[in-house]
């Protein structure tokens, strides 16, 4: 076989990540816009987007939604399953995670209120 004839090989995916198209491209772009934009507010005290940097561990939390979830849709659970699709139990990790983890977003305040972090109560139960 000539050099010149020989067709070149298609990359090969190395790295194990899946190939996302349609919506689920979308996902990681979106999550990384707005750690970033969140980061910037944080670390500047901008008090931009207030909302969710205003407590240090909410923003934490807010870090951990936001990144954790994108573990289910970008890694496949083996080497046997589909790099061009989200199977369903990768979606239903993914709508748990970011549900658990939203969860503790909403109630950063409240989390450090009865976690002593600010004062012991008066009475323990």
């Amino acid at each position: 076989m000539h050099p010149e004839t020989e067709q070149p090989s298609p990359p090969e995916n190395i790295s194990g990540i899946r190939q996302l198209t349609g919506f689920w491209l979308w996902i990681p772009r979106l999550a990384t816009v707005i750690l970033t934009l969140l980061t910037l507010d944080y670390l500047f005290n901008l008090q931009l987007i207030n909302f969710v940097t205003q407590v240090e561990s909410q923003f934490f939390y807010t870090v951990v939604t936001l990144m954790l979830p994108l573990v289910y849709v970008l890694w496949p659970m083996n080497r046997h399953s589909s790099r061009t699709r989200v199977p369903w139990y990768d979606v239903l990790l993914f709508l748990a995670t970011t549900g658990i983890c939203g969860f503790f977003v909403f109630n950063a305040e409240q989390i450090l209120d009865r976690g002593w972090e600010y004062a012991a109560p008066d009475y323990a139960w």
